[in-house]
C-alpha cells in the first residue's frame, strides 16, 4: 500500500465532512411535499439523489481504513457494533412515527419491510449493517471487486431506474421489495470508497471528475424521460464513477485546501438531519396541514426544521460531551 493510504486512515477528511453535509441538506428535497416546482424537482434528481450513494462510499473507504489497521475481523465487529447502537437509538426515536405508520400491518409484512426496506431512512444503518459483511470478510481483491460488479449488475437490472429496459421483474419485488439494498446497492458503493481510498491525488482525477459528471446527467436525463413517474430513480451505470472521482477529488482538496475549523460536527449533523428528516415531514402534516397554512410555506418551514433542529440537538450534545470531558 502506498504511503498516501496509510496516512489516510489517520486523519480527518473535512472536505468530506463538509460534502456530507451539504448532501443531508439537500436530500429533503426529495421528500419534502414541495409541489411542482421545476428547479426543486431538478436539485432533487440531479444533485440529491447522489447524498445516499455518497454516505455509502465514504463508509467504505473509512471502513477499509479500519480493516487495513485492525484487520477484517475486528474492524467488522467494530463496525456492526457502532452501527447497530445507532440503529437502535433511531428505532427509538422513531417509535411513535413507526407506531402510527405499520402498526396494523400482519407479522410477517412487517418482517419483510424491516429486513428490505427498512422504514424511516433507517434502510441505510441496515444496509450498512448487511453490506459490511462481505465488505470485511472477502480478503482476495480480485474476488472483492468481482462480487462488487456481479451485485451492482443484478441490482442495475431489478432496478426501477431502469425497469422500462428490463422488465418489472414482480416476483423479486413481492419478495424483496427493492434493489435499493445492502448487497445491490450499499455493497458496491462501498467498494468504490475502498478503491477511491487507494488512490494517491493525479491531476487528471479532476477532468475524470468532469466527464463521470456530464455522463452520470446524461444518464439521469434519459432515466427521467423513460422510467415511470413515480419510479425510485436512485441507481445509475454511471453512478460509481462519478462517486469514485468525487471521492478522490474531494481527498486532494483536503491536501491543497486545507480546512482549519474543526468539522465534525457536520459529520455528525449530516446523520441526524438524514434521520430524522421523515419526522419532520410526517409531525408537520399531521399537525400542520389542517391549520389552512400555505402548502407551499409550510414544505419551506418542514425543510428549515429539518435542518435546524437536528443540527442543533447535535450541537448541544457536543458541547455537554466537552463540559463532562473538562470535568
Amino acid at each position: 500500500m502506498d504511503k498516501v493510504t496509510m496516512l489516510s486512515g489517520s486523519q480527518r477528511y473535512k472536505w468530506m465532512d463538509m460534502a456530507k453535509f451539504l448532501f443531508a441538506c439537500l436530500i429533503p428535497f426529495l421528500h419534502v411535499e414541495f409541489g411542482k416546482n421545476a428547479a426543486i424537482e431538478f436539485v432533487g434528481q440531479y444533485m440529491s439523489r447522489l447524498g445516499v450513494p455518497f454516505f455509502f462510499a465514504f463508509s467504505g473507504m473509512m471502513l477499509s481504513f479500519s480493516i487495513e489497521h485492525r484487520g477484517g475481523s475486528v474492524a467488522l465487529k467494530r463496525f456492526l457494533k457502532r452501527i447497530a447502537k445507532l440503529l437502535i437509538v433511531w428505532l427509538l426515536i422513531d417509535t411513535y412515527y413507526l407506531w402510527i405508520n405499520y402498526s396494523r400491518w400482519d407479522g410477517l409484512r412487517l418482517v419483510q419491510l424491516f429486513l428490505f426496506k427498512t422504514p424511516a431512512f433507517l434502510w441505510f444503518l441496515t444496509s450498512l449493517l448487511v453490506a459490511a459483511v462481505p465488505f470485511c470478510l472477502i480478503k482476495k481483491e480480485r474476488h472483492f471487486y468481482l462480487l462488487a460488479l456481479l451485485f451492482f449488475a443484478i441490482g442495475m437490472v431489478l432496478s426501477e431506474s431502469y425497469s422500462w429496459l428490463f422488465g418489472e421483474f414482480a416476483g423479486y419485488k413481492r419478495i424483496f421489495l427493492t434493489s435499493r439494498n445492502g448487497l445491490l446497492f450499499a455493497f458496491p458503493m462501498m467498494c468504490v470508497g475502498r478503491w477511491a481510498g487507494k488512490r494517491c491525488f493525479p491531476r487528471s482525477d479532476g477532468i475524470g471528475l468532469f466527464v463521470a459528471s456530464v455522463l452520470l446527467f446524461a444518464e439521469i436525463t434519459l432515466v427521467g424521460h423513460k422510467a415511470t413517474p413515480n419510479a425510485d430513480r436512485s441507481m445509475y451505470f454511471t453512478l460509481p464513477f462519478a462517486m469514485y472521482f468525487l471521492l478522490v477529488a474531494l481527498k486532494r482538496l483536503d491536501r491543497i485546501r486545507e480546512i482549519r475549523f474543526d468539522t465534525r460536527f457536520f459529520s455528525d449533523a449530516s446523520l441526524a438531519i438524514y434521520l430524522s428528516q421523515i419526522l419532520f415531514i410526517d409531525t408537520m402534516n399531521i399537525y400542520l396541514i389542517h391549520t389552512g397554512i400555505n402548502r407551499h410555506l409550510l414544505a419551506w418551514l418542514t425543510y428549515i426544521a429539518i435542518l435546524i433542529v437536528p443540527s442543533a440537538v447535535v450541537l448541544f450534545l457536543r458541547r455537554l460531551r466537552k463540559k463532562d470531558c473538562s470535568r
